[in-house]
């Protein structure tokens, strides 16, 4: 199978609204409490989020699809950060189905591209502290915790890891 790597814009909102929920939906359970990840989903990753995520200029999305068919398997969201030289990865998330074929790195590389563009010298993110594959992804690509602190989602306080690395490095 064949995969495509776009940059989203504004009409794309509902399907990366799809994605994210169900990637949500896949990662999270034995994780996080049922109901917060409902919760979550439902009030964080609406079509409505994403569109206000698509219409910012300083934001940038993109998409993995399948060739042939167009289907969306995973996504990545970066914007700045509080500081005018960090770019914060949001969100990175492909369907498990599709992990080991290096998309994750494809997305990274993307991002890495972007951040070096728009003259951004440290990307963060932040990981759930239980989601070990992800964290294993991040170091591979160069990511090192650098602090925790907690993530409000549904109804509780998740640790979360913070994690950087430079942008000029390579993966």
């Amino acid at each position: 199978m064949e995969f495509t790597l776009r940059r989203c814009g504004l009409g794309d909102e509902n399907a990366l609204s799809l994605i994210a929920r169900a990637t949500i939906l896949e990662t999270y359970p034995g994780l996080s409490n049922g109901e917060d990840i409902y919760l979550y989903v439902t009030h964080e990753l609406g079509p409505d989020e994403f569109r206000e995520h698509l219409a910012r200029e300083d934001a940038a999305v993109w998409a993995l699809e399948t060739e042939p068919g167009k289907a969306m398997v995973g996504y990545a969201l970066v914007h700045p950060a509080e500081s005018a030289s960090e770019l914060e990865l949001h969100r990175l998330y492909i369907f498990y189905r599709f992990h080991g074929l290096g998309l994750g790195k494809r997305l990274m590389e993307a991002i890495l591209l972007y951040a070096r563009e728009q003259r951004f010298d440290l990307l963060t993110l932040r990981v759930h502290e239980l989601n070990e594959a992800s964290i294993a992804f991040y170091e591979r690509c160069g990511f090192k915790t650098v602090d925790a602190e907690a993530f409000h989602a549904g109804e509780t306080d998740y640790r979360v890891l913070v994690m950087q690395r430079k942008v000029d490095a390579q993966i």
